[in-house]
């Protein structure tokens, strides 16, 4: 399965990461990892291998994938502004899809909180990153948080995306 952002159409993730849903559902996490790329192995684990190739290039394994790309120009307040955008977004896409009953909505929007706070509590160490989104010119989209979360492997990266958000598409 493809993960594509609800908004802008642009693939950010697959099934073949590890993953899991988090924040009661209002969130999903894919693990990613540094990985050293060359031009005649592809992608191995970075720090793995007999020898080093002088071509080879170290890279977060999903972010080469799918050519996300990295944002720096968000501050608390204007991100705040973009969060709104999005839920209103998943919540008319829930309702039209009638999915969930008055009860799950209700959980569904707990975890929303929940994961908004998480991510405003780690604000400072999180690498915002959005996926190729051609034209597309609307404020709403699914941003991926990056977060090290890993102390024993620090190659290891959590990547969070509002589930809400991205739109499944077998393959």
């Amino acid at each position: 399965r493809l993960f594509k952002d609800l908004f802008s159409g642009a693939v950010v993730s697959s099934d073949a990461f590890p993953m899991e849903e988090c924040f009661d559902g209002a969130a999903v996490k894919f693990k990613a990892k540094y990985v050293t790329k060359s031009n005649d192995l592809g992608g191995i684990p970075a720090g793995e291998g007999d020898e080093e190739d002088a071509d080879a290039e170290s890279v977060i394994n999903l972010v080469d994938t799918y050519r996300l790309t990295a944002l720096d120009e968000y501050k608390q307040k204007d991100w705040m502004v973009i969060v709104k955008e999005v839920m209103a977004g998943v919540m008319e896409k829930i309702k039209k899809e009638g999915t969930m009953d008055k009860d799950q909505m209700k959980a569904y929007k707990k975890g929303c909180v929940e994961f908004v706070n998480f991510i405003k509590s780690k604000y400072s160490e999180i690498q915002f990153y959005q996926g190729e989104i051609g034209d597309y010119e609307g404020i709403a989209q699914s941003f991926g948080y990056c977060l090290g979360e890993n102390p024993e492997d620090p190659l290891e990266f959590s990547f969070y995306f509002f589930r809400g958000a991205l739109v499944d598409e077998k393959c």
